[in-house]
């Protein structure tokens, strides 16, 4: 998986504060937890890695594995 997930410490820059709401209503939001939606499936994916690329850690590359 590969989007614009704020940061595993969930803090979000001044900049990314200011520009989530109009990023928002063009069709995506920066300040989603990607560990909330993770939730759902964690029974069935183990994460096997999560870190910050591109764009000044604008962006997580996150990859998961089905377990089993």
């Amino acid at each position: 998986m590969f989007d614009k997930f704020v940061s595993k410490n969930k803090k979000m820059r001044a900049g990314q504060r200011i520009l989530r709401p109009i990023i928002k209503v063009i069709g995506t939001d920066i300040g989603i937890d990607f560990y909330d939606v993770y939730k759902i499936v964690e029974n069935t994916f183990e994460i096997v890695e999560d870190r910050n690329v591109m764009m000044n850690r604008l962006y997580r590359k996150i990859t998961a594995n089905k377990k089993g």
